[in-house]
């Protein structure tokens, strides 16, 4: 009888813990370090271009290397956002409902 509590108890301690919320900071924190890194960047081109270190034509070409970038990495973190959240649920429901059986 006391390993069926025990057991009961060590299945009921592993469901709590599937079911516990957690932190999502997959793509979004990391998304809003790269942007805040590339606005540094474009800022720095414009800086470069008024002291005359790089020629318009050769700051229009970074400039749009970077917005490339940025988009890149916003779409990383929309994707990040949406696809990991929606697995990870339904994963951690078919363990708590298959787990006990």
């Amino acid at each position: 009888m006391t390993l069926w509590l025990a057991a009961a108890a060590l299945t009921a301690a592993v469901v709590c813990l599937l079911l516990w919320p957690r932190r999502s900071n997959d793509g979004d924190e990391e998304a809003g370090h790269d942007l805040a890194i590339y606005r540094d960047q474009l800022a720095e081109i414009d800086r470069d271009e008024e002291r005359g270190l790089i020629e318009p034509r050769q700051a229009d070409a970074a400039r749009t290397e970077i917005s490339r970038r940025m988009l890149a990495a916003a779409e990383r973190g929309a994707a990040g956002k949406s696809g990991t959240r929606r697995g990870g649920r339904w994963l951690r429901l078919a363990l708590v409902v298959l787990l006990p059986l």
